[in-house]
């Protein structure tokens, strides 16, 4: 009986596939996809867009009987037909429409009929897939399952919820949200409405919370009751099982985050720790790189020379006990000299009332309770020289792409997908559809500019924007961390030209920020989270003069996340253009150019053609880096069914 509660909290997974099935379970993918192609697609949508308009005229009684008739027989599988299945989805499109007063374009409801067959859809950025979201969510909602829908961040999670509550309502269903912020309780009320917006951060560590329950004992009187009466959740859990979940910025979420377990964990006083983590950092600051120890900022990873081992048993020689050991006091050691090498305030991290926060490097925003591993968060505590915390102990951890695996009805979207269609389907068992735009797109990619060295790319980016001001035209420049984002801000009002800056230290305005990043004359400054899921309002004015001008001052390691960003503008058919200021000080250039091609390169900077193929081992090593990232993610999904993986962060209980 304990088992039939198991179920709630350990659903099946899918299952991993190797050698020949792998290469049959691709091939029933590709044929998946070939089944449901976006023309096959868009004639049903079609359809269901005209038959939408049959319903204007129902009266609202008549119109709830009808959410009724179709709810119920969703509910009892009794949708027999294309046709039936077609005039529920119309009358979820006029649900939307009667209370928007928007109803959703053909090109949305492909895509929401897409996510219902279980797909993951790329649908560009502003065509709408927040209302594409909804209107499947309804038909997904009609089967009488829990519905999570996945989004960037707390906000949006809440703002969503709120904004489609009305649409839900009309349709007999209803919907609420989880927070960082809520308590057990309300956590629980959340979950029990038909559709739950949540982040995956929340909905993982609620599972896992969940899970850490399995060890008690259960009384087998209560497990009949409840199992007579159709009770199946004890009301200690607080999830109802993981049926059905739509992840908005799908690619972020099961590819980019996808590797990074969530743990569960407690702090547990530990002063002997704390202690020789202090005092491994102030040992370490007398080493000297290159002669004691070498740094590969690339793989976050520091070697001792011969020297540098021999100068730590020198240094520790009469300290405690535990330093008599030597991979443990060599251990020490190198996370400080890592704390101090690799691990960069305003980069990977900031310091708000003392506490070092860390910061998602993919998305700029904030990690709230979240700490780094194995002693490193002390270390970089002892850096920066603030109260050294308690490690933590870990109760229980999952990565977010085994924990999606659970969902026997997985699907999601984002405006950039298509380099992940292998790796979809063979962890996800998910297929890629693109959805096309409403209209045709006009965004205008300018070629990379490429410079010599850091100071000359930011001197000219300045003259760049200080022209485009003048046109009155909006700018949104992207940069790569905090830092950046800083000195730049800085750079331009001391030329005198206003601007506002997203970045972690401003992230509770971030939605404000980026709504008025449209505005003529307007020059706003963002770290990679770019306000995901807030519209940029352009209007005919902007559009006339060029659209929104995104400036990417780096490029990142997936091309997709560059072109997330110039998504920002060109959007719905908009005019809007984007370019890259580059230079050979570049991140990517530094971790895997060779120093001789550097060299070279440095030297005939100023040759066109050399800035050519300087661009394209930009576009070389994103490649292969995308490519590399993808194979780790894979191997690491199957070592994590044996061996638990490094800890990355942990997320205090």
């Amino acid at each position: 009986m304990k088992e039939y509660y198991k179920q709630i909290i350990k659903p099946d997974e899918k299952r991993l596939y190797k050698g020949l099935d792998s290469f049959t379970n691709k091939t029933i993918g590709r044929v998946k996809t070939l089944l449901n192609r976006p023309s096959k697609l868009r004639v049903q949508a079609k359809k269901i867009f005209d038959l939408s308009f049959e319903y204007e005229y129902l009266d609202e009684e008549r119109f709830a009987e009808k959410v009724s008739e179709y709810k119920n027989k969703f509910r009892l599988q009794k949708i027999k037909s294309d046709e039936e299945f077609h005039e529920a989805f119309a009358l979820a499109v006029e649900a939307a429409f009667r209370i928007l007063n928007k109803r959703a374009y053909i090109v949305q409801i492909m895509g929401a009929l897409a996510l219902v067959k279980g797909y993951a859809i790329e649908m560009s950025t502003g065509e709408g897939k927040t209302l594409t979201a909804t209107i499947a969510a309804i038909a997904l909602a009609w089967r009488g399952k829990p519905v999570h829908i996945i989004t960037s961040n707390d906000y949006l999670a809440k703002r969503d919820a709120e904004n489609m509550r009305e649409v839900y309502r009309y349709c007999s269903i209803s919907v609420g949200h989880v927070i960082g912020t809520m308590r057990t309780q309300e956590r629980r009320e959340n979950y029990s409405h038909d559709i739950t917006y949540t982040t995956s951060k929340e909905v993982l560590a609620d599972f896992l919370r969940d899970r850490m329950l399995e060890s008690q004992e259960y009384n087998i009187n209560n497990l009949l009751i409840n199992k007579i009466t159709n009770k199946s959740i004890p009301t200690e859990y607080v999830l109802r099982g993981l049926a059905i979940a739509i992840i908005d910025e799908a690619d972020s979420v099961l590819s980019d985050e996808a590797t990074t377990p969530l743990i569960i964990s407690a702090q547990g006083e530990n002063k002997i720790l704390k202690e020789s983590t202090a005092l491994a950092y102030e040992i370490a600051s007398s080493f000297v790189k290159e002669r004691d120890y070498t740094v590969h900022e690339r793989y976050h990873e520091i070697v001792l020379t011969k020297e540098g081992s021999q100068l730590v048993k020198d240094k520790t020689a009469t300290l405690a006990p535990i330093w008599h050991q030597k991979d443990r006091r060599e251990f020490l050691i190198k996370q400080a000299l890592l704390a101090k090498e690799v691990y960069h305030l305003h980069k990977h991290y900031v310091i708000v009332e003392g506490k070092i926060l860390i910061v998602d490097e993919k998305t700029g925003r904030v990690m709230h309770g979240r700490s780094w591993g194995n002693g490193l968060h002390q270390a970089i505590e002892a850096k920066e020289r603030v109260e050294i915390t308690d490690p933590t102990t870990t109760f229980s951890k999952m990565s977010f792409q085994r924990f999606f695996r659970f969902y026997k009805h997985l699907c999601g979207m984002s405006g950039t997908l298509h380099s992940l269609s292998h790796e979809f389907w063979d962890i996800y068992n998910l297929s890629i559809i693109k959805i096309p735009t409403r209209l045709q797109s006009k965004m205008n990619i300018l070629p990379e500019r490429i410079f010599l060295n850091h100071q000359e790319k930011i001197d000219e980016l300045i003259e760049y924007i200080k022209l485009l001001t003048k046109k009155r035209v909006p700018v949104l420049v992207g940069t790569q961390s905090i830092k950046e984002s800083e000195e730049l801000s800085m750079r331009l009002m001391e030329e005198n030209i206003q601007c506002a800056t997203l970045n972690a230290l401003h992230d509770e305005l971030e939605a404000e920020i980026i709504k008025e990043a449209g505005l003529q004359n307007r020059v706003t400054i963002a770290t990679n989270m770019a306000g995901r899921g807030t519209d940029i309002h352009i209007s005919p004015e902007v559009d006339a003069i060029g659209g929104l001008h995104v400036i990417i001052t780096q490029k990142d390691t997936s091309k997709r996340i560059d072109f997330q960003f110039y998504g920002r503008a060109a959007r719905q058919g908009q005019n809007g253009e984007a370019v890259a200021f580059l230079s050979l000080e570049d991140e990517m250039l530094n971790n895997y150019l060779p120093k001789k091609l550097k060299l070279f390169f440095e030297s005939n900077i100023q040759k066109a053609y050399v800035k050519k193929i300087i661009a394209r081992f930009y576009r070389h090593y994103q490649n292969r880096i995308q490519r590399e990232t993808s194979i780790v993610r894979q191997k690491r999904l199957f070592q994590e069914f044996d061996v638990d993986d490094s800890m990355s962060f942990t997320l205090r209980a």
